[in-house]
């Protein structure tokens, strides 16, 4: 035997298999065709448009990928951004209203 640990590898293999032919012998199982696109598996070993990207991550029933602590930051951060932004607009105008009684 040139590689043992392959060989028992193999033989669990052999035996999976005899195990599912049996029990389709026996009518216990019906194989059915399913289409490249529907495998869930490509989600995680295939490049794939966005449509089936997000159609095989829902049937995964994977809501978000990113953590809900990351969530509520992004959601703080663009609160604070928003902040910011009114603000700036604030100064603007105060330096405008500045500028015309500088100017008068």
């Amino acid at each position: 035997m040139a590689n043992p640990v392959f060989h028992e590898r193999t033989k669990h293999i052999e035996l999976d298999c005899h195990v599912v032919r049996d029990a389709y012998k026996e009518g216990f199982i019906a194989p059915s065709h399913i289409c490249s696109s529907s495998q869930t598996a490509n989600l995680f070993t295939k490049v794939l448009s966005l449509k089936n990207f997000g159609s095989l991550l829902s049937k995964l029933r994977l809501v978000s990928m990113v953590p809900q602590s990351h969530l509520w930051g992004a959601v703080e951060y663009h609160a604070q951004q928003q902040q910011v932004a009114a603000m700036v607009t604030e100064l603007e105008l105060k330096v405008e209203d500045e500028d015309m009684f500088d100017a008068g």
